[in-house]
């Protein structure tokens, strides 16, 4: 871990000046109304709502926590969003710039190409091409694309997301995850699509430990492989396999609040994200699905600092943690590290200047 740069304490995070690595973001849940409405209209594209109003109040949770099976008619709502290749470049486009607006320095953009295939009557390569070519031309910051298979969509779905995404490592797909529903659906029936990844060369992540207990992350480890973990919230629960985590620097893509709106966890105060760091766990932090939420990166930054009191060296951690866990090659994430590590000059001059 870099960390040359020195903390000056009470850090300030709340300006693009932080900078921050963004590991976990679907892309399905990252689009806000407000986007959806807008790039809409620049499109000339009609929306199945009357009002700006109606669509957030078709694709937003609400403001309490609910379950993950409130998810469901929330997703259904998603039809009209991906109904053509432009929308869907479009929305990935105004989530890139809403990413750089607040500093953010990489993305490592996830979605379903099958589910949004089927929304929008188009092919998964189609998808694929349409969100890969929102991604070019970014200034300051680099994104990359992993494909993900719902665990609830069955294993044949499954092994055809890992098809797609095989085909598709020209278009920068990186990487392969499993994301859904863990109760009822074990890592065992997924070891061949994440088989069909491996072989070809992608990285691997999945989710787990998130509704399911640590028996779902060791699965994920040893029966798919997976390099890095989504959430992995229950991980405390088997103090071996947190040591052994731990000793193995495999990354948590921890999501404080996102567990706190799905229910998984009381509030940010209660989350084991600092514990686990602290008990030498390489966490990252990361947003989830921010427009189902209503929040930004840079909210769980301010919401984790305000409940739970890192350090500034730990804050500093949770950023480089996600440069090193980044799914990019040597020369990329040379890059990135050097960008992150010149924020960080800078706003430690910025915070002597201030002291003067």
């Amino acid at each position: 871990m870099n960390n040359s740069s020195v903390a000056t304490g009470a850090l300030d995070i709340s300006g693009p000046a932080w900078p921050m690595v963004e590991l976990h973001c679907h892309l399905e849940g990252a689009i806000t109304p407000e986007d959806a409405w807008s790039a809409a209209a620049e499109l000339g594209i009609q929306l199945p709502w009357s009002s700006l109003g109606e669509l957030d109040k078709a694709i937003s949770l609400p403001d309490r926590s609910c379950s993950l099976k409130e998810w469901a008619p929330i997703f259904d709502a998603w039809r009209g969003l991906f109904s053509s290749p432009e929308l869907i470049a479009s929305l990935t486009r105004k989530l890139m710039a809403r990413y750089r607006a607040i500093g953010c320095r990489h993305v490592e953009l996830r979605f379903n190409p099958i589910f949004i295939a089927r929304l929008a009557g188009i092919s998964e390569d189609t998808v694929v091409k349409a969100v890969a070519g929102a991604l070019a031309g970014l200034q300051g910051m680099s994104a990359n694309l992993i494909v993900l298979a719902t665990r609830h969509r069955g294993t044949g779905e499954a092994v055809q997301a890992a098809d797609v995404a095989v085909r598709n490592r020209h278009m920068g797909v990186v990487g392969f995850d499993l994301a859904g529903q863990e109760i009822g659906h074990p890592a065992a029936d997924y070891a061949e699509a994440f088989e069909i990844a491996r072989r070809a060369g992608l990285r691997l992540t999945a989710h787990a430990g998130e509704e399911s207990g640590p028996e779902s992350i060791r699965a994920a480890l040893d029966i798919l492989g997976a390099e890095r973990i989504g959430h992995g919230l229950t991980l405390g629960q088997d103090a071996s396999l947190l040591q052994e985590v731990a000793r193995r620097q495999i990354p948590l893509e921890m999501c404080p609040i996102s567990n706190c709106r799905t229910g998984v966890t009381a509030n940010v105060a209660q989350h084991p994200v600092v514990q686990y760091l602290r008990a030498g766990v390489k966490v990252t932090l990361n947003s989830d699905d921010p427009g189902l939420f209503g929040t930004t990166l840079r909210d769980e930054w301010q919401q984790v600092q305000q409940a739970l009191s890192p350090s500034d060296a730990e804050m500093r951690a949770l950023v480089w943690n996600g440069v090193d866990a980044a799914f990019l090659s040597d020369s990329d994430r040379a890059l990135l590290r050097s960008r992150i590590e010149a924020d960080f000059v800078a706003l430690d001059a910025d915070a002597l200047e201030t002291k003067r």
